[in-house]
């Protein structure tokens, strides 16, 4: 479903207007996540369970910023990518 929303928002939103981030945290879900990843627009951030707190670093600096680029315009949709629970 979260492939799903994210492809469609791709396509709501010409170059530059959007940016998208991929975390993946599940090494099982991996593949997925990748195939997803190639989807999305050039520039799309790749990061897993190692390089996850530089994303939310960059999502706290962008929710700070009032005056650069992205300021008034940004909407941020952390999503965790991970396999769903057994059963």
């Amino acid at each position: 479903m979260l492939g799903t929303a994210a492809r469609s928002l791709a396509r709501q939103h010409g170059p530059g207007q959007a940016r998208f981030s991929i975390g993946c945290l599940d090494p099982d879900a991996r593949g997925a996540a990748q195939a997803l990843h190639a989807e999305l627009p050039a520039g799309t951030g790749w990061y897993d369970s190692q390089s996850l707190p530089e994303l939310l670093t960059e999502v706290a600096a962008g929710l700070a910023d009032t005056v650069g680029p992205w300021a008034s315009r940004t909407t941020w949709c952390c999503t965790p990518w991970t396999r769903p629970p057994p059963g």
